[in-house]
């Protein structure tokens, strides 16, 4: 699993492999760690990443990865 750090930094220098979806749930689960949001916003974002991850192009396969990672990067923030 990769830390939100090296999804952050990969998104960013390699932007032309995710889609923009990708790159704005990283930004927004950086965003909503930094500022130490509740558990309901964390479990918000985590009930909307897990649904988009359920429809999308299983083709898409630096997405799902991003979206995989980002996914267990929040539940292990959730107690």
């Amino acid at each position: 699993m990769k830390t939100l750090e090296q999804l952050s930094h990969d998104t960013f220098y390699s932007m032309e492999k995710y889609s923009q979806l990708v790159i704005d749930f990283v930004q927004e689960v950086e965003d909503l760690l930094t500022s130490n949001s509740d558990e309901e916003s964390l479990g918000s974002l985590l009930y909307t990443i897990d649904n988009v991850l359920e429809i999308i192009d299983k083709n898409r396969l630096y997405d799902l990865e991003a979206l995989e990672s980002l996914s267990n990067i929040l539940r292990s923030k959730i107690k």
